[in-house]
């Protein structure tokens, strides 16, 4: 019953991300709202020396609406949006507006030499309560820069270039992880690390392949599939959870040095509400978030408190891969738990990292920028990860059988006591010693008592002989 819920919500999510087609740049059907002056859309268009951004609208509507134009600059757009100010001061402070009555189609280019521009459009009936259109489309794009980028605002230009070369990337990655899974079945049991992998990857890839699906389609008509890219990131929140328990998991030791897992109720929990905050966020910046405004999903309160949970559990990650460099004596682990460390630390922190470094990148690249970031840190965590499990790398680090002794095997390792493994090990080597020399001691006096009963042997030896030569003496 929970299961057909959960599946009942998801696609409720589905289908509620798919309506929200303004954020595309071709945008069709009704429109209503129940005020006077509203945001419509927003787009950012490229310097032009030489050609024109374009705009071309058609609306269909009883009410007799006026469009407005506003630029970034704070005097227009900041100044109007979110402001107390009624509907004809708003107006008044527009860029250019054009009357929107009955059936109209109309045309408008954008020239600006100085650099890259956003542009915010609103509909505005200031006799009114209310705006209805019952049939409009609109169509923005760039000046002619190729049929791949002339459908995206200038901040996503190039972004499906980027996601077809990571998709060729985790394609060639997945064709060596096919041969190293199929050669390892061959030989014996596939590790329970190597087993999570490859399920990380496989919804890695699919998140890939519905992300570029998306932006195949929007490079197309200008709208895409917004449902299809919601998809594709939830399959991507969820090759992030596998990934991350993976991590923590070689960071506490499990196969390497000890069989026990420490505090997994506490791991699934900061796991279960990673997931959740990731999904509410993505949810937020489709349905929630304003887009109208100047800030980005990852600065409204959920993206703040993903931000200190992320930076908690990057610490966590770091006791637990010290406290497995402390305990263990073997020393090649000691140095692979010293370089995995410091690589999959870096993985913990991108989210903070990258959250907080691109609220100083420029908002008309910051998407790809931050983007080719995160999927680039992604890839080369998964191929550090698969290096780390080809048998080369392995043999002596990983424990690939269930009958494989572990030398901590012996020490009683639990939640509590995970802390004293260390005093564990060093009174089981004194009472190893101490075992020695008792056992030392014990052959030594054993040494002394037949050396004792030799000579008193002798000594009767030697009074027989006395005994028989006074006889021989006497007669």
């Amino acid at each position: 019953m929970k299961l057909k819920i959960a599946i009942l919500l998801f696609f409720i999510v589905l289908f509620i991300a798919q309506e929200q087609s303004v954020t595309a740049l071709r945008i069709t059907g009704k429109w209503d709202r129940n005020s006077n002056w509203s945001y419509l859309t927003k787009f950012c268009f490229k310097k032009t020396p030489k050609t024109y951004g374009n705009f071309s609208w058609f609306f269909q509507t009883s009410n007799h609406l006026s469009l407005s134009f506003y630029d970034d600059d704070s005097k227009s757009w900041e100044a109007v949006y979110k402001s107390k100010l009624d509907c004809e001061k708003k107006r008044d402070k527009s860029i250019a507006k054009r009357d929107v009555t009955s059936t109209v189609f109309d045309y408008e280019r954008f020239e600006d030499i100085t650099r890259d521009r956003y542009w915010y459009f609103a509909l505005s009936d200031c006799s009114a309560k209310s705006m209805s259109v019952t049939d409009m489309d609109i169509h923005i794009w760039n000046p002619v820069l190729g049929s791949a980028n002339q459908e995206f605002s200038c901040e996503n230009q190039g972004i499906l270039t980027l996601i077809i070369i990571f998709f060729v990337f985790f394609l060639l990655l997945g064709a060596i992880l096919g041969h190293q899974l199929w050669k390892i079945h061959k030989n014996g049991d596939i590790h329970t690390y190597l087993r999570i992998y490859a399920i990380a990857y496989f919804f890695q890839i699919l998140a890939i392949i519905f992300t570029l699906g998306h932006y195949t389609a929007y490079a197309n008509n200008g709208k895409g599939s917004v449902g299809v890219l919601v998809f594709g990131e939830l399959l991507f929140i969820v090759a992030q959870i596998l990934m991350m328990l993976m991590l923590i998991f070689i960071g506490q030791g499990w196969t390497i040095s000890h069989r026990t897992i420490h505090y997994p109720k506490m791991i699934i929990g900061f796991s279960v509400l990673i997931a959740f905050l990731d999904i509410f966020l993505m949810i937020a910046a489709y349905v929630v978030f304003d887009e109208g405004s100047q800030y980005i999903a990852i600065e409204a309160v959920p993206g703040v408190i993903l931000l200190i949970v992320r930076i908690f559990i990057t610490f966590v990650f770091g006791y637990f891969i010290r406290k497995s460099y402390m305990i263990e004596t073997n020393a090649k682990k000691k140095r692979f738990y010293k370089f995995f460390g410091i690589v999959a630390l870096f993985w913990f922190i991108w989210i903070p990292f990258f959250g907080l470094v691109g609220l100083g990148i420029p908002k008309y690249v910051r998407p790809k920028v931050i983007n080719g970031m995160f999927w680039t840190c992604d890839f080369l965590m998964f191929t550090f990860l698969l290096m780390s499990f080809h048998e080369r790398f392995s043999k002596g680090i990983f424990f690939m059988k269930a009958d494989d002794y572990l030398p901590q095997d012996d020490l009683n390792v639990h939640d509590e006591t995970w802390s004293n493994v260390k005093e564990e090990q060093n009174k089981i080597i004194e009472s190893e010693s101490s075992s020695e020399s008792s056992s030392e001691s014990s052959s030594s006096s054993k040494g002394n008592e037949n050396e004792n009963e030799n000579e008193n042997e002798n000594e009767n030896e030697n009074e027989n002989e006395n005994e028989n030569e006074n006889e021989n003496v006497e007669n």
